[in-house]
């Protein structure tokens, strides 16, 4: 039977590029418990954070978690082991979640480029 999410004091790995000894030709996952690996995965850059994936095994139970799910995670359970938990935004910049600016409609210094045909009047 599958705990979903696991407790906070379960073993895991954090992989990614970022973990990879390029000299050794090896992976070495960050390793610790689940709380200490989100807390890792939260302090990396948003290019990291999106190349990375958590893993934990509990008994029988094992999961993996994509950099989605850790931000969803976070947003709906807060920084493990922090009271007060921040705001919403600040959250929201912790875990790398990138909204789209608004889009500026504008013609600028060039005007739209208006197709005729010979013989119309524009």
């Amino acid at each position: 039977m599958k705990h979903w999410p696991p407790s906070l004091d379960v073993p895991a790995r954090l992989e990614g590029p970022m973990f990879r000894n390029w000299r050794k030709g090896i992976m070495e996952p960050y390793t610790g418990t689940f709380a200490a690996c989100l807390m890792r995965w939260i302090g990396m850059g948003p290019t990291a954070q999106d190349e990375c994936a958590l893993y934990w095994v509990s008994g029988l139970d094992a999961g993996r978690m994509s950099p989605a799910k850790m931000a969803g995670w976070v947003m709906m359970h807060g920084l493990p082991g922090h009271d007060p938990q921040p705001p919403g935004e600040a959250l929201e910049r912790l875990v790398g979640i990138r909204r789209p600016a608004p889009a500026v409609v504008s013609d600028g210094p060039y005007k739209a480029h208006q197709f005729t045909t010979p013989g119309s009047k524009s």
